[in-house]
């Protein structure tokens, strides 16, 4: 992906740009590092939101949410996944979840 490319990435409302200007170094560390790093901070938010989950921390659990779908964001930029590849997985499971339960009412 070109950097115009990225920075024209908006998720939810939000425009990575915004962070990446705050976070300056960070951002292009992550792609600089490359996949690996990216996956590694992507497991270690993921444990973070568990960790905020299981203590019952509403407050800690946003954020680490936060921190979590930033770095699925930048996943998706590194492998080129757009939202809209995300919109047909998703709907693509809603017509086959439709399709498990008519088999399971049927049987």
């Amino acid at each position: 992906m070109t950097g115009n490319e990225k920075s024209a990435f908006v998720f939810v409302g939000y425009d990575i740009n915004s962070r990446f200007f705050r976070l300056g170094k960070n951002f292009t560390y992550l792609f600089e590092k490359g996949i690996d790093k990216i996956l590694k901070k992507v497991g270690e938010e993921c444990t973070e939101v568990i960790i905020g989950g299981k203590a019952g921390d509403k407050k800690e659990t946003v954020y680490e949410i936060a921190d979590l779908t930033y770095h699925v964001m930048v996943l998706m930029i590194e492998m080129g996944i757009t939202l809209e590849d995300i919109h047909k997985e998703l709907a693509s499971r809603h017509v086959i979840d439709k399709k498990v339960k008519q088999e399971k009412m049927t049987t």
